[in-house]
C-alpha cells in the first residue's frame, strides 16, 4: 500500500538537502577540487573563500526548487530541473575557483571564470609574504614576470608545505620577501 503523496516526496528532498548542506558545504570543495585538479605533482591545493559561498547557493537553491516542487506539484518537473541547471551552475563556479602550488608548476582559476591560469616556477618574478594586524592570516603574494600576480592564504595547510615552497626558492631562485608595514598601523 503506498499512502504517500507526491508533493511529500518534494518536501523531503527539501529537508534532506538542507540537513546535508553543511556536509556539502564543508566536504565538496575538497572532494570535487581534488578530483578535477589534483594530481602527482601539486602540493597544495586551496580554494577560495568564495568556493564555500558558491556551494551554500548551490545547495539552498536546490532545495528551494525542492520546495517549491512541493507547493506547486503541477509544475514540479519543470521547477526541480531548473533547480537543478541552477544548483550545477553555482557547483561549477565554486569548483573551478582554486589555487594549485605544484613541483612543477603554479595554477589558479578566479572566482566567476573558468580561465585557468598557469605558470612554471621560473615565470615568478619574486614572492611576498605580507604579515597583516592581528587577528588576520598571513598572506603570500606571486609575482610573475607578466605583471599578473597570486594572492594565497599561508594557513596551516600552506605551512604544513613550507619545506616544498623552501625547495622550489632555492631550485629556481626567485627573491623572497617579507613585508611588515602593516602590522604597525
Amino acid at each position: 500500500m503506498n499512502n504517500v503523496e507526491k508533493k511529500h516526496v518534494y518536501l523531503m528532498y527539501a529537508i534532506v538537502t538542507l540537513v546535508l548542506l553543511p556536509l556539502y558545504i564543508l566536504v565538496g570543495p575538497f572532494l570535487f577540487q581534488g578530483i578535477f585538479f589534483d594530481d602527482k605533482t601539486i602540493w597544495l591545493l586551496q580554494e577560495s573563500p568564495d568556493t564555500y559561498w558558491l556551494y551554500g547557493i548551490s545547495g539552498v537553491l536546490l532545495a528551494l526548487f525542492f520546495f517549491l516542487a512541493f507547493l506547486f506539484v503541477r509544475y514540479a518537473k519543470r521547477l526541480v530541473g531548473v533547480g537543478v541547471i541552477l544548483a550545477l551552475f553555482f557547483f561549477t563556479l565554486g569548483t573551478f575557483s582554486y589555487q594549485a602550488l605544484g613541483s612543477e608548476s603554479i595554477s589558479w582559476s578566479a572566482t566567476g571564470t573558468f580561465k585557468t591560469n598557469h605558470y612554471s616556477w621560473e615565470d615568478v618574478k619574486e614572492v611576498v609574504l605580507i604579515l597583516p594586524k592581528d587577528g588576520e592570516k598571513h598572506r603570500m603574494v606571486f609575482y610573475f614576470n607578466d605583471g599578473n600576480e597570486l594572492s594565497m592564504i599561508r594557513d596551516h595547510k600552506f605551512t604544513l608545505q613550507l619545506y616544498q615552497f623552501n625547495h622550489a626558492r632555492r631550485e629556481y631562485d626567485f627573491p623572497y620577501t617579507v613585508d611588515r608595514t602593516n602590522q604597525f598601523n
